[in-house]
C-alpha cells in the first residue's frame, strides 16, 4: 500500500502509466466492499491473551506463560496494558528469557503449547511486572507475545481490536526510558510538574525525546485511555542507586503528597495530568505538542463535551476522535506499515465497520482512497467538508492540465487538496466539536455518492407567508434595537400563520446566543416566553433528541424551576439585547434613545441589516414525519425551516432573484443535523458549513439504474447497518456545487423534529440521494 497521503487527489485519480483517471473513485468504490463488521474484532477479545510471571516457580525452566481467557467475563478482569517502542529488529536483548506459550502453527493450538524465546524486550516485562506487583495486578497485556506474530489472521484481527483492550484494561502502562542517570535527577523528579522551577529541564528534555512520541501506534494508548487509566513509568539507570536508598528517599516525600503513588523501586510513575504539564514546559523540542494535548484532552483541545463544564474532565473516558484529529497525529508519527494506519485510524475514530486491511493490501488499494471509504461507509462525511481559502490552494501543474479528460466527481474536496491537507482543512464546527458527528452510511457505487438527508427548496426570506413584507418594514427602521425587535415580533406572531415560523424563529435564537444551548427545553423554553411569557405553565418538549431516550418533561412555573426559569429568561436577555432584561411584551414601552442601549448579538444585527437592504437571505424548507407510527404529532409530518446564509450580505437587492436561482436546493446529510448542545464555548463562534449547495441533474442525465439502486440497498443491510429499518431511496442525483453555510433549528436532529407533541421522526423527509 502506496503512502500517498500528501498527494493531492488530482494526482490520485491517475491510472499509473496511463493517462486517464477514474482510479479514486474506483478505490474508494473497492475498499468499501471489503468492510468487516467490528464486532468480529470484539469476538478475538473474547478470547484475549495475556503474559503471567513465573519466574518464582522454581519447577519450571520457563521465566512467562501465555494464557489464555476463557470468555469475555474472565478477558475483562483486572490487567495492565503495557505501551512501549518496539526495539529495531537487529537489536539484540540483553538477556533472555522463556516463554511456554500456544504453538499458533499446532491445529489444536489451544492444547498444543511450547517454549520459544520471548520478543519482548526483557528489560520491558521486567519493568512491567514489577509495575504490576505493587498494584497487586497478576497478568499484562503486551502486543508483540499476546498477539501471535508468525500468524497473520491473528495479526489482522489483533491490531483492529487494540481500542477494545486499552478501554478494557485496569491501567495503560507507558514505559518511557531510564531517564533518571545521575543524583541531580533524582532530586529533580520531586520538581518536574513545577511550573516555576527551571532547573528540571534536562530530565524533562529527555522525556519530552523519549523515542515512544513517535512512534504511530502509541496514539491509541493516549487516545482511547482516559488520564485515570494512564501511568507513565520513567526508569533509573541501571548503575544508579543500586540500593534504591535514594529513590526511597524522594519517594517518601512523593508518598505524603499523594499516598501509594511511588511504589516502584528505582522507577518514578507519573500520571496523565503530570505529564502533560512536562511536555507543556518544554519548547522548542522535535514532539509536535499538539498531538499529546489533543489526545490528552480526550480528543477535543481541552474543550468540554456536551455535559461537562468548560474545562473538560482529563479523566473520563476517552471519546471517539474525530477523522481531523485521528489522521493529523497520526501523520506526525513514524509507521512502516501502511496498513496499519488504517487499522489505528478506525480504533481512534471508533469506527464500526473496518477494512480487511491484508485484502486491500494485496489488492493495492491506496492509502487516501481506503481512508475517505472508511469515514464515509461509518457515516463520518467530515473528509468532504473543507475549510480552505482558495488562495491558500496550490496551484495546479500544467501537465495535469493537459492530461486531464474529466474533473473529479463533484462532492470530492478540491482536487488540489491531499490527504493531509483534507485533514487538517475541516471546518471548525467539525474540529472543535466535543463529540464527532456520525450519520448513515455512505456508498459509493458506479463512481457516485450515495448519502441519506434532507434536501431543502431554497427561496426568498419573504416568501413565508407570515414573513412577507418584513425586509420593508426593517427598512423604515434606523437602530439596531429596533429592527431586532420587529424581527422577533414578527417572528412570534407568525407561529400561527406560517408552519415553518416557529423553526425560523428557533434558528434565529440560536444564531442569536452568544453561548451554546444547554438543551432542547431551554431553547423552547425561550420561545414560550417570547410568545406568551404571561401564559399558564405549558409542557416542554425532552431534554434529548435521541429517538427512544426521551427524559422528563419540562414544565414551566413549578417550584423546582422557577428559579431555573429566570435565569434562562436572564440570560437569553443578555444575549439578545446586552445589558436590558425587557421582556419582548415590554420591549414597546423603550424609547428609541434606549434602542441601542444593549450589545445585541452581532449575527442577528447583521441578519436584520441585510434583511433591511434587500440582500438575498434565504430559507430553506422541507417535510418531516408522515402518518403512521406512534408519537408523531398531529399524524401529517411538519414542514420545518433553515437559514442559508451563503452569500456575502453585502449583495445588491436587484441580485436576490438571481441568486436564488443559483441556490436552487441545499442538500443536508443528516449527520449535519446535529446541534451540539452544552458548554462547549467554541460552537457559538462557527458557523455551519457542513451541508450542500445542489443543481439536480438535467434531463439529458438518466436517473440511476435500478440494479445501482438495488445493490445500494444490500450495501446498506450488510453489517447490521438499521437492519429494522425500511430505507427511502432515490433514483435521482444532484451535483455539488460547493458547501453552504446553513442554521437549521436546534430541534431538528437526525432521529427527527422535537415537538410539544413528542419526537416526530424524519421517516419519508430524509432520503438517499445521489451525487456525481
Amino acid at each position: 500500500m502506496e503512502n500517498d497521503s500528501k498527494r493531492p487527489l488530482q494526482a490520485l485519480d491517475m491510472w499509473p502509466g496511463r493517462a486517464t483517471r477514474g482510479r479514486l473513485l474506483h478505490d474508494m468504490e473497492k475498499a468499501q466492499e471489503l468492510m468487516v463488521p467490528e464486532a468480529l474484532f470484539r469476538r478475538w477479545c473474547e478470547r484475549l491473551r495475556f503474559v503471567i510471571d513465573v519466574r518464582a516457580d522454581r519447577s519450571v525452566e520457563h521465566a512467562f506463560e501465555l494464557i489464555e481467557s476463557a470468555n469475555e467475563d474472565e478477558a475483562r478482569e483486572p490487567f495492565i496494558a503495557i505501551s512501549y517502542r518496539w526495539p529495531p529488529a537487529n537489536e539484540e536483548s540483553a538477556a533472555v528469557y522463556q516463554i511456554l506459550a500456544p504453538d499458533p502453527k499446532s491445529p489444536n493450538p489451544g492444547s498444543t503449547r511450547h517454549v520459544r524465546p520471548i520478543r519482548a524486550p526483557p528489560d520491558i516485562l521486567e519493568r512491567a511486572f514489577e509495575f504490576a506487583a505493587a498494584q497487586g495486578i497478576r497478568k499484562i497485556w503486551i502486543d508483540q507475545e499476546c498477539i501471535h506474530q508468525d500468524s497473520d489472521q491473528d495479526r489482522a484481527l489483533g491490531v483492529q481490536s487494540m481500542h477494545i483492550v486499552y478501554r478494557w484494561a485496569a491501567v495503560t502502562l507507558v514505559m518511557l526510558g531510564r531517564h533518571v542517570v545521575d543524583a541531580s535527577d533524582i532530586k529533580a523528579v520531586l520538581h518536574l510538574t513545577d511550573l516555576a522551577d527551571r532547573g528540571q529541564n534536562a530530565l524533562r528534555g529527555r522525556i519530552k525525546a523519549d523515542s515512544w512520541w513517535s512512534r504511530a501506534w502509541t496514539a491509541q494508548e493516549l487516545g482511547l485511555s482516559s488520564n485515570r487509566q494512564l501511568r507513565y513509568l520513567v526508569g533509573w539507570r541501571h548503575e544508579l542507586d543500586p540500593s534504591g536508598r535514594a529513590w526511597e528517599a524522594v519517594a517518601q516525600k512523593e508518598n505524603k503528597e499523594s499516598p501509594g503513588c511511588q511504589v516502584v523501586p528505582r522507577e518514578w510513575v507519573l500520571t496523565g495530568g503530570q505529564i502533560f504539564a512536562v511536555v507543556h514546559m518544554m519548547p522548542l523540542t522535535p514532539l509536535p505538542i499538539q498531538t499529546v494535548s489533543a489526545t490528552l484532552a480526550s480528543g477535543t483541545l481541552g474543550i468540554a463535551d456536551g455535559a461537562a463544564d468548560a474545562g473538560g474532565d482529563l479523566d473520563a473516558a476517552a471519546p471517539a476522535m474525530s477523522f481531523s484529529t485521528a489522521m493529523s497525529i497520526l501523520e506526525q508519527k513514524e509507521l512502516f506499515m501502511l496498513s496499519d494506519k488504517l487499522a489505528i485510524l478506525g480504533n481512534l475514530a471508533d469506527y464500526g465497520q473496518r477494512i480487511d486491511i491484508d485484502k486491500a493490501t494485496r489488492r493495492r488499494l491506496g492509502f487516501s482512497a481506503c481512508a475517505m471509504a472508511l469515514a464515509l461507509y461509518n457515516g463520518d462525511l467530515s473528509p468532504l467538508f473543507t475549510w480552505v481559502p482558495k488562495a491558500s490552494l496550490p496551484r495546479e501543474g500544467r501537465t495535469f492540465a493537459a492530461q486531464a479528460v474529466r474533473p473529479l466527481a463533484s462532492w470530492l474536496p478540491d482536487r488540489r487538496l491531499s490527504l493531509q491537507a483534507i485533514a487538517t482543512s475541516m471546518t471548525p464546527m467539525d474540529r472543535f466539536r466535543a463529540k464527532p458527528l456520525r450519520g448513515s452510511r455512505a456508498v459509493v457505487l458506479d463512481g457516485k455518492l450515495a448519502v441519506e438527508g434532507l434536501v431543502w427548496e431554497v427561496g426568498p426570506f419573504d416568501a413565508a407567508s407570515g414573513l412577507r413584507g418584513l425586509s420593508q418594514k426593517l427598512r423604515k427602521i434606523n437602530t439596531k434595537g429596533g429592527r431586532v425587535r420587529l424581527l422577533m415580533e414578527t417572528l412570534v406572531k407568525a407561529i400561527g400563520e406560517d408552519a415553518i415560523a416557529e423553526s425560523v424563529l428557533q434558528a434565529v435564537v440560536a444564531l442569536a446566543m452568544q453561548r451554546q444551548l444547554t438543551g432542547p427545553e431551554e431553547l423552547a423554553l425561550i420561545v414560550e416566553k417570547l410568545r406568551e411569557p404571561q401564559l399558564a405553565p405549558v409542557p416542554l418538549p425532552p431534554s434529548t433528541t435521541t429517538a427512544g431516550k426521551l427524559g422528563q418533561w419540562w414544565r414551566c412555573g413549578t417550584d423546582r424551576n422557577r428559579d431555573r426559569d429566570r435565569d434562562i429568561a436572564r440570560q437569553w436577555s443578555r444575549a439578545f439585547a446586552g445589558r436590558s432584561t425587557t421582556t419582548m411584551q415590554g420591549a414597546g414601552r423603550r424609547t428609541a434613545a434606549d434602542d441601542d442601549d444593549g450589545q445585541y448579538s452581532d449575527a442577528v444585527v447583521k441578519f436584520c441589516e441585510n434583511l433591511a437592504n434587500g440582500a438575498p437571505f434565504l430559507i430553506g424548507r422541507c417535510r418531516v414525519g408522515e402518518s403512521e407510527g406512534e408519537g408523531e404529532g398531529e399524524g401529517e409530518g411538519r414542514e420545518v425551516a433553515c437559514l442559508c446564509h451563503d452569500f456575502n450580505f453585502d449583495f445588491p437587492a436587484e441580485s436576490n432573484s438571481e441568486s436564488a436561482a443559483a441556490l436552487a436546493a441545499v442538500f443536508s446529510p443528516l449527520s449535519s443535523l446535529e446541534y451540539e448542545f452544552g458548554s462547549n464555548a467554541w460552537m457559538p463562534l462557527m458557523q455551519d458549513e457542513r451541508h450542500w449547495r445542489v443543481q439536480e441533474w438535467g434531463a439529458n442525465r438518466s436517473p440511476v439504474p435500478e440494479s445501482t439502486v438495488e445493490t445500494l440497498r444490500e450495501r446498506l443491510q450488510q453489517h447490521g447497518s438499521k437492519s429494522n429499518k425500511s430505507f427511502q431511496l432515490s433514483d435521482e442525483g444532484f451535483t455539488v456545487l460547493g458547501n453552504a453555510a446553513v442554521t437549521p433549528s436546534p430541534m431538528l436532529s437526525s432521529a427527527g423534529l422535537i415537538t410539544r407533541d413528542g419526537l416526530i421522526p424524519i421517516s419519508q423527509g430524509a432520503e438517499y440521494r445521489w451525487f456525481q
